[in-house]
């Protein structure tokens, strides 16, 4: 009891020096808001008085911090970071309610903006209070500050429209980006791989399978439909085409992407190797005016003399079907330098990589440091 007793005494002694008219109060009437608002079950009632903790909370926040400043040390650059504190308050309030805001995003473009209200919010106001022309100075920082904000809320605007067009095309992010105004790779060595090429890889996991069902005959006459002077109606390379983009679009098959992506095949039969190349063209936003285009070639000859006996191959020691054909396809090429071709890393070869790179990176310092330290002395000896 006596505990209980000395600290309802320290809370009167902090109340005693309370004004009724003060931030105080106003932090003091939100927090009755909110505890009230825990108490209310019915939704609507609810939302109601979240509306009076919010607006009591920006009331005295905005009144305790108008005159709070942070000095940048050694630049004596003075800022007033209360505003801006009150800025994200009201952007939740109006995003939690739904009001003008309806998503984070909105709440990070109204943040500047709102920020810029409650800064130039005091200028205008004099003693009594009353409301006041602000002088020229004043004048002057509004423009300025009003400049700010602008385009913070069009940096914010920006960076979620491009968060959005690296969702919607995802392979945008494997272009080449070192032209680019505004856009840096943090890290350049995490750069992800292009769906160009998961689509190539599909299209030559389906022509091995497609090969593999058939004899060698069949299959150089399946290959020869693949040549651009076969009939438009017996094409297969558009088929080819549906089915890899199929594949490689699988777990999002709904991605704007997927229709920005044209595929080609041709075939070239020569003895003893034949030749199928195969294409893929991004014409979607790329860094180059007309995208870029992946290429794959593969060469494809007739396996070592076998006897077939129903799709068998009855070979010395042979226990499994043997395909009637060798297949052997090269590197994926980019006709673009900067577009990432190369698959990801696995994750202990990345770590080894980054420790390796973290070592060089260390020794070339001590390096530099050591020649340094030699041209001084050496300096110093003549």
């Amino acid at each position: 009891m006596i505990f209980i007793k000395r600290v309802l005494e320290q809370i009167k002694k902090q109340f005693d020096g309370v004004k009724p008219f003060s931030w105080q109060v106003a932090l003091l009437l939100s927090l009755f808001s909110w505890f009230t608002y825990l108490l209310i079950r019915d939704p609507s009632v609810r939302q109601f008085v979240s509306l009076f903790g919010w607006f009591f909370l920006i009331i005295g926040t905005e009144w305790a911090l108008i005159k709070a400043e942070y000095v940048v040390p050694g630049l004596k650059l003075k800022i007033r970071y209360g505003p801006w504190l009150t800025g994200a308050i009201a952007s939740c309030a109006l995003w939690s309610n739904r009001i003008i805001i309806q998503d984070v995003q909105g709440a990070f473009e109204w943040w500047p903006l709102l920020s810029v209200g409650f800064a130039a919010f005091p200028r205008f106001l004099k003693t009594g209070p009353s409301l006041k022309r602000p002088d020229a100075d004043a004048r002057r920082d509004l423009v300025i500050l009003t400049l700010v904000g602008l385009v913070l809320s069009c940096w914010f605007r920006f960076h979620f429209l491009l968060q959005d067009f690296l969702v919607s095309y995802p392979s945008l992010a494997s272009d080449n980006m070192n032209r680019s105004a505004f856009v840096v790779r943090i890290n350049p060595n995490s750069v992800p791989t292009s769906s160009g090429v998961a689509v190539l890889d599909s299209a030559e996991a389906i022509v091995r399978s497609e090969l593999a069902k058939r004899s060698w005959a069949d299959g150089q006459r399946w290959l020869k439909t693949m040549s651009p002077q076969a009939p438009v109606s017996g094409s297969q390379a558009p088929v080819l085409g549906r089915q890899a983009l199929s594949a490689a679009y699988q777990t999002a098959p709904s991605l704007k992407e997927v229709n920005l992506w044209r595929f080609n095949a041709e075939f070239s039969p020569s003895i003893p190797t034949n030749v199928l190349k195969m294409g893929i063209t991004w014409l979607g936003p790329s860094s180059q005016t007309n995208g870029y285009t992946l290429k794959k070639d593969c060469s494809i000859s007739e396996a070592p003399v076998q006897q077939f006996v129903n799709g068998l191959a009855e070979t010395a020691g042979a226990t499994a079907p043997l395909a009637p054909y060798r297949m052997d396809c090269g590197a994926i090429e980019s006709s673009v330098p900067g577009v990432n071709v190369q698959k990801p890393e696995p994750l202990m070869q990345q770590t080894g990589n980054f420790f390796e790179r973290l070592m060089k990176a260390i020794l070339d310092l001590l390096q530099g440091f050591v020649d340094i330290l030699g041209r001084i002395l050496g300096t110093g000896r003549q």
